[in-house]
């Protein structure tokens, strides 16, 4: 039974179904789905695994900035430091250490030419108190110049030394390059008293000379100076040449003094009975550079079978090298007599004579070598009667 009550009760519209279009969705993206009630869906919420990811990611990546500032930061200190003006002087000091003589005068500016025959390998080996060790104590910069302190330990001696500098181009358009001044090498200085002819050697390299004098360029050593001759007529005492530091004015030279061998001094001895056995067989009042003679001849005689006659002969002895020679000195005069056969031109005939005299030897011996040795009288002057 219906409700009495109730009124009409509204038809409902009647429900019609159309199709729908269905569109593809764009490449890439997903179809569109409509939330229910017609309600748009809210945008996805990222997980914590994709926070956790981005936020490795963003540390790895500064990470990654700082190594590479850090590692600049670290190849810039150590070009710097390679580049520095001591790296030239350690370079350098380093060769000369370990007696690498090519390398050192190549990082030092020093050209060789053929009369530094010091500066090779084999004569550095043969000095001694070379240079042990060293410490680069500071440097300074002074525009396109620098210098660089060194404390230098050679043989028993400890000094400072200076090294100068230059700038030499750039490496990687930020580094300057450095290369040391010429280096001032110090000299072997050799002091001779000896004849020219002496064969003289330093570091166990024979050198030339032409005075009595040897200034040889070389590096800091000790180096040994030998004399001898070719016959083995003298020779001297060993004695070496001291090059301290890279400044000629610290050498200390060798001296040697030659000295003749028994050999040499019978030569000698024979050169000085020589001369006087040559004075002795001159038949002149005044024999030319001899230490004795006479006067008193008289013009109105004629004079034959002049002799002189030498008794004692003079005692002398041979001294040290000293001013061009080995010095002849009389130990004990010798007498020298004289006569004549004389005529007066009237038929009278008589013998003239005159003497003793007493005489000295003196003088030198210049030279001493295969064929003999040649002295050189010094007559102050000439007794006569």
């Amino acid at each position: 039974m219906s409700d009495p009550t109730s009124g009409p009760q509204p038809v409902p519209p009647p429900q019609h179904s159309y199709p729908q279009a269905s569109y593809p969705p764009p490449i890439g993206q997903q179809p569109y789905q409509p939330a229910p009630g017609g309600q748009q869906a809210p945008e996805p919420i990222p997980s914590a695994q994709t926070k956790r990811t981005g936020l490795i990611a963003a540390i790895v990546a500064g990470g990654v900035l700082l190594i590479l500032i850090i590692a600049g930061a670290v190849f810039f200190a150590t070009q710097s430091s390679a580049h520095a003006p001591q790296k030239a002087v350690d370079a350098y000091m380093q060769a000369v250490v370990h007696g690498n003589v090519k390398q050192a005068l190549q990082l030092g500016g020093v050209r060789a030419t053929p009369s530094d025959v010091l500066l090779t390998d084999a004569a550095y080996r043969a000095a001694s108190d070379h240079i042990t060790h060293y410490s680069l104590t500071g440097s300074v910069v002074n525009g396109d110049g620098a210098a660089v302190r060194a404390v230098i330990t050679q043989g028993s001696q400890r000094f400072t030394q200076s090294f100068a500098l230059v700038k030499d181009g750039k490496d990687m358009l930020f580094f300057d390059r450095w290369k040391l001044k010429p280096i001032a090498l110090g000299t072997a200085r050799v002091e001779l008293e000896a004849p020219s002819d002496a064969a003289v050697t330093v570091g166990k390299t024979t050198v030339k000379h032409d005075s009595d004098t040897i200034n040889l360029r070389a590096l800091p050593g000790t180096y040994p100076v030998a004399m001898t001759s070719s016959g083995g007529l003298y020779d001297a005492k060993g004695s070496s040449a001291e090059v301290i530091g890279f400044a000629a004015s610290a050498s200390r030279p060798a001296q040697l003094t030659a000295t003749l061998t028994a050999a040499g001094m019978q030569a000698a001895s024979d050169a000085v009975n020589t001369y006087i056995d040559g004075c002795a067989a001159s038949t002149e009042f005044r024999p030319d550079g001899c230490p004795f003679g006479t006067v008193g001849e008289d013009d109105g005689y004629s004079y034959s079978a002049q002799k002189w006659t030498v008794d004692p002969r003079p005692e002398f002895s041979i001294g040290a090298w000293s001013a061009g020679g080995w010095a002849v000195t009389t130990t004990t005069p010798g007498a020298a007599s004289f006569s004549a056969n004389i005529a007066d031109g009237a038929g009278g005939t008589g013998t003239a004579t005159a003497g003793p005299l007493a005489f000295y030897v003196g003088g030198y011996i210049s030279k001493v070598d295969g064929s003999g040795a040649t002295f050189v009288p010094l007559i102050a002057d000439t007794p006569t009667a």
